[in-house]
């Protein structure tokens, strides 16, 4: 059994989406959502020797993280990786990068590809998960993107890298709790380049007004 579950059992659905309630200043720690947020730039690099993740079925292709990754209070060795962008740990606890998990790999171009890699010594490792060229919407555009899970700290970053993504393509990332119960997440909405950040709280949802430019960093930190 891949994870252990604690108290918070009762939190489902642990998506990199977006629902919202209650509006936060940048990067300032929110007392009822567990992380904190912060906005940074750095160079994309494609990944190099990674593990490339072929022939993946609706319900994933199961991996190995690595090393022991707690979300929401429950500790996770493996996820399932699946073939529109989204990372299941288990049938309701998932990471995604909207609109990417709409389409992905599924509706992409023939170049778009799924790969992983687990970088660093044991204690800092990483694991790095790449969707190179994935279809965003349906008008043939894409995206290339990453997310990193890092051990110890159990903090999640979306890096991005190049798109055509038109400007009127309205997206969203965060840390997102389907039942809306236990440590609810985090997610960002707004001008992607000082975006707002806040916690969930209804079934409303609020986008980024445009997709991030290449070289961002969002990062959540529990």
């Amino acid at each position: 059994m891949n994870k252990q579950r604690s108290k918070t059992r009762a939190a489902k659905g642990w998506l990199l989406g977006a629902m919202l309630s209650i509006a936060l200043p940048l990067g300032t720690m929110a007392a009822t959502n567990g992380y904190t947020f912060s906005k940074s730039s750095a160079a994309y690099q494609d990944l190099s020797g990674a593990t490339a993740v072929t022939d993946v079925l609706a319900a994933g292709l199961k991996v190995p993280i690595g090393f022991n990754f707690n979300c929401a209070g429950i500790t996770n060795d493996s996820l399932y990786l699946r073939a529109n962008g989204t990372l299941v740990f288990d049938a309701v606890h998932s990471i995604a990068f909207i609109p990417l998990s709409a389409y992905g790999i599924q509706k992409g171009n023939v170049s778009s590809s799924l790969s992983y890699k687990v970088s660093g010594s044991e204690g800092s490792r990483i694991l790095k998960v790449q969707m190179k060229n994935f279809a965003v919407g349906n008008g043939g555009s894409y995206a290339n993107l990453q997310i990193w899970l890092y051990e110890g700290s159990n903090k999640v970053e979306f890096r991005l890298g190049t798109s055509s993504v038109p400007d009127h393509l309205r997206t969203f990332a965060g840390v997102l709790n389907h039942s809306l119960s236990g440590t609810p997440g985090s997610i960002v909405y707004g001008n992607p380049s000082s975006p707002s950040v806040g916690t969930i709280g209804s079934i409303g949802q609020l986008f980024l007004e445009s997709f991030p430019q290449q070289g961002t960093v969002y990062s959540f930190i529990p």
